[in-house]
Parts: structure tokens; sequence; C-alpha cells
């Protein structure tokens, strides 16, 4: 992640990480949510803006009382889950731009 960050950079490309989302199949996984933690301390570490997808992802599961957002795998996203997403960024996009952290 370190590396593609730099290189983006070196482009002269604004960026921002969308991280992982929450699904309660992978919820208890340690590899999974330490993946998570690392995302989270890289793009501190390099000053990228992270949208936290795994909280908003979590958070709309326990208001809707169910995962309707996924495929039947359960974990990849269907048309509604990346509505939800894309909501989701473009929301996180505008209010960066409001308080002027891009």
């Amino acid at each position: 992640m370190r590396s593609t960050i730099d290189a983006v950079r070196r482009a002269n490309v604004e960026m921002i990480i969308v991280g992982q989302q929450y699904t309660t199949r992978l919820a208890e996984s340690g590899h999974y949510l330490a993946i998570g933690r690392s995302m989270e301390r890289v793009a501190r570490e390099k000053g990228v803006t992270l949208i936290d997808r795994f909280a908003s992802t979590r958070t709309l599961i326990a208001a809707r009382g169910k995962e309707d957002m996924f495929s039947e795998d359960g974990m990849s996203f269907n048309d509604f889950g990346y509505r939800c997403m894309a909501e989701q960024v473009a929301r996180s996009i505008v209010e960066g731009l409001r308080a002027g952290s891009y």
C-alpha cells in the first residue's frame, strides 16, 4: 500500500482510500481486522484520507436489521451495496472539500 501511495503521488494524482467493508462473515476474523488496522495506520502515516467503510457498513446493517447489500457469497456487494458505497464516498469527498481537506 505504501508503494502504491508513493507511485500515485509521483504521478501528481490526488487520492483517497476506501477501506474494507463489514460483513458478519468476516467480523470476527483476526486477520481481516488486522488488515483494516494496517490500512488505517498506513493512510495516517502517509496523510491520505481513508473512508471508513467498515463502520458505515456495520451501522447500515444494524439500522436496516439485515445484510441485504451483499451478493449470495455474503461478501461482495450487490447493486444496492455499491450504491450505498458510492453515496458514502461522494458524501465524504464533499465534506472534505467543504472542510478544505482536499
